[in-house]
């Protein structure tokens, strides 16, 4: 016989099927919002990639009135409009690859009240979110600080930061997508077009002569009229110009934006008054924030230099272009080991005099001042003259002759080198010359006038490094008429040194090698504000070593030999 169920035992089955029904119910309930969650997640992704292809095509974002048609899926899974946020300055205008900021920051906060923020993120381009499965947008957008400010909160923080949603407090379940805006160039493909100012020095004057300079920018988020940037400079502009814009301070960027002055670029004229070096620093703003003051700022110095007004050569003005001439200098220069009056100085007609027709002479001429030779051009003009004929077999060893000479600022101005085959040169540490060295013209038994030369030196070390060496003696210089440099004539030289150029001589960026230029006897060369590009008599390259970074520059003499006499006069040089 069968027994049935008590009705103890039926309720309790009941209770227990009840269970099981409610347990599986919840796991359900929960396998479907996390699929919601995913699938959003997904969907969301797709659309910061939607907007990221209109950036592409467009470069800018989609407006709050079209963005909707741009995502890929409008409605998140709940079935809610996804909501899109944007920096301002992104929306209406093709410049995301000019801006290196945006108005618009994320917080991410760790209380209601995000007076706890676990981390901010600066320039956000754009924000996608999804109110999440409480159907409750709970983060919005704040305009009312600067910059504009998105607040993400933990999830379960009870918060309501929407008030155009509904109005409740609950836990905070929003999903969140953003894309800075150093993300969003890098992904359109932007080549870094940043603010800028294009020159990188400005053009030199002369008293009384016309000047005309402009300072051009580029890049960054132009204003779209009145002039595409607002200037600022600070520092000296030479008597006799002006600034156009005007606006000068004593601190640009402390300044109010709205004293700086609109125009397409910053220019320089009119005619200068008065000689000397004018230092400026220009600055350069854009339209990166039109509300406020959050705009790319660049500034670049400059350094003007008026010259003395320009004469003849005939007057021993000196070359066009000079920063320092024997004309406007030649008593700022200081004479250095002065044995047995090597070194003579004609302040009246601006000429010096080297040997004095004295035997066994040695002198230096310095100018005290060093200048930056590092990724600078050096150019130098003077004219020379041998006044007399050496005939002297005593003179045969490359004894003779002078130099104009380099040398590194970490050395005395007092420096001077051997006399004899050093030319007052010769032991100079850290330097490098040009060596103009004569032989008498009636040398016993070898009559060869070619031995008359120029070289380049280094370092003290009389050793004749030249690009055409002879069997017999490395350095000379070979294929001169018979009565080369001592003809009692005058003669003209021209020297450059050129920057970044490797061992071989190729121009190349950043090179580390110089390359070495001479002329002997050019015409029209005694411009020093462009290059002279004659084929050379003398040209090589050789590395710049870091102490000649910066040089001092002057003539060396030393007679080893008889005498000699020799004049230099109308010498210029500028470092460009």
């Amino acid at each position: 016989m069968r027994k049935a169920f008590t009705l103890i035992e039926l309720a309790i089955v009941l209770v227990i099927i009840g269970l099981l029904l409610g347990g599986g119910m919840g796991i359900f309930s929960m396998l479907v919002k996390r699929s919601k969650v995913i699938e959003t997640k997904d969907n969301l992704q797709a659309n910061i990639e939607a907007i990221i292809s209109y950036a592409t095509s467009n470069d800018k974002l989609p407006n709050y009135s079209n963005y909707k048609n741009i995502l890929k899926t409008e409605k998140d899974s709940w079935g809610k409009d996804f909501v899109y946020y944007a920096d301002a300055n992104l929306l209406n205008d093709n410049s995301i690859c000019e801006r290196k900021t945006t108005n618009l920051i994320i917080k991410k906060c760790k209380d209601s009240t995000c007076s706890n923020v676990s981390q901010q993120i600066d320039n956000i381009a754009f924000v996608i979110l999804s109110s999440g499965g409480n159907y409750n947008n709970q983060t919005s957008l704040d305009t009312s600080s600067n910059p504009n400010v998105i607040k993400i909160y933990e999830p379960g923080v009870k918060v309501d930061d929407n008030s155009s949603d509904f109005s409740r407090v609950e836990d905070y379940d929003d999903i969140v997508g953003w894309v800075t805006l150093n993300e969003l160039r890098v992904k359109i493909g932007c080549q870094g077009s940043q603010i800028k100012i294009v020159n990188n020095e400005l053009p030199y004057g002369y008293v009384n002569s016309d000047y005309n300079a402009t300072i051009f920018a580029d890049g960054g988020v132009p204003f779209s009229s009145g002039g595409k940037y607002k200037w600022c400079y600070e520092g000296d502009i030479p008597p006799g110009l002006n600034a156009t814009p005007a606006y000068k301070s004593n601190n640009c960027i402390g300044d109010d934006e709205s004293l700086w002055e609109q125009s397409d670029s910053f220019s320089i004229s009119g005619i200068p008054s008065s000689q000397g070096t004018y230092n400026l620093k220009v600055y350069v703003r854009d339209d990166n924030d039109p509300s406020s003051n959050n705009d790319n700022i660049v500034s670049k110095s400059f350094v003007i230099t008026i010259n003395p007004q320009t004469a003849s050569s005939s007057s021993n003005s000196g070359p066009t272009g000079a920063q320092v001439s024997f004309a406007n200098n030649i008593d700022d220069f200081n004479t250095v080991e002065n044995k047995n009056e090597a070194i003579s100085v004609d302040s009246s007609t601006n000429i010096l005099y080297l040997g004095g027709n004295t035997n066994s002479t040695r002198g230096c001429f310095w100018f005290p001042t060093s200048q930056k030779l590092k990724n600078k051009t050096m150019r130098a003009y003077f004219e020379f003259t041998f006044l007399s004929e050496d005939t002297s077999n005593d003179s045969r060893g490359k004894a003779d002759g002078f130099t104009f000479a380099l040398m590194s600022d970490k050395n005395d101005i007092d420096t001077c080198g051997w006399a004899g085959g050093g030319l007052g040169y010769g032991g100079i540490d850290k330097s490098l010359a040009i060596e103009y060295d004569v032989y008498p013209n009636n040398y016993y038994p070898v009559y060869d006038p070619s031995n008359n030369h120029i070289a380049l030196d280094t370092d003290g070390n009389i050793k004749h490094i030249s690009p055409n060496p002879s069997a017999e003696d490395e350095g000379r210089y070979i294929g001169h008429p018979a009565t080369w440099l001592e003809d009692g004539k005058k003669h003209i030289a021209r020297i450059e040194i050129l920057p970044n150029y490797d061992k071989n001589c190729n121009q190349k960026k950043n090179g580390k090698y110089i390359k070495v230029k001479v002329w002997v006897d050019c015409k029209n060369c005694n411009d020093l504000t462009k290059d002279f590009n004659n084929i050379s008599n003398f040209e090589y390259c050789i590395q710049l070593k870091k102490d000649l970074e910066n040089v001092y520059f002057g003539f060396t003499e030393g007679t080893g030999g008889k005498t000699q006499d020799i004049k230099i006069e109308n010498f210029g040089i500028g470092f460009y």
